[in-house]
């Protein structure tokens, strides 16, 4: 592990996780729920409903993440032709328990903290608003995951290998008075399960 780069998540293939078998595991759950609409040729198509859409979201992230585009589209919704040119071999995905995520403090030198989904899962990015009302994002990390995935686009195709965090977003409480005029850190808190962004996918590096 090197404390030069940004994060460290272990490559281990020690949990592999069948995400068809882990949808079906936790159906119910308001974080994975997925709504299929038919099964064609091999092609599962999704609709893209209340529910969370794990899968759907998943592809969307690979796809932002491949092409390189701006932090403005990563909840950017593409066709279900664009979802279905992302290839996961096995529809296999490979959970770990912990990621390091590293930093240098106020005396010059390089330390980490710890992400663990169970007890210490809470972290923030910067904002990816063009004119934000607070500089920060919040998030927990629900789930820290790494796999490897092929992008088709016409004759060629793309392989990579991509770490992900699902994480559930969490709000600024907007009533909540805080700031240094009023001595108080800004109060958050998580949103309702029901918002179709409440959960979604997270390149590691955007953590601060």
């Amino acid at each position: 592990m090197s404390y030069d780069k940004h994060h460290y998540i272990t490559s281990t293939r020690n949990n592999p996780v069948d995400i068809f078998a882990f949808l079906r595991e936790n159906d119910g759950d308001p974080a994975l729920e997925v709504n299929v609409v038919s099964c064609f040729g091999g092609t599962i198509y999704f609709t893209h409903g209340d529910g969370q859409n794990f899968l759907p979201k998943l592809r969307d992230h690979i796809i932002y993440r491949l092409q390189e585009l701006d932090v403005s589209y990563c909840d950017h919704t593409f066709t279900n032709e664009e979802q279905n040119s992302v290839i996961i071999p096995n529809n296999t995905i490979y959970s770990v328990q912990t990621m390091q995520v590293h930093y240098t403090t106020y005396d010059l030198r390089r330390k980490c903290d710890t992400i663990n989904p169970r007890t210490h899962g809470n972290v923030m990015v910067l904002s990816g608003e063009t004119t934000p009302s607070h500089p920060y994002w919040y998030a927990w990390v629900l789930g820290i995951y790494h796999m490897e995935i092929w992008l088709t686009s016409g004759d060629q195709r793309v392989r990579r290998h991509l770490e992900v965090l699902w994480v559930r977003w969490l709000a600024v409480i907007q009533s909540y008075r805080s700031g240094s005029k009023h001595a108080h850190l800004p109060k958050i808190g998580f949103m309702e399960e029901s918002d179709h962004d409440a959960f979604s996918f997270l390149d590691p590096r955007q953590i601060i």
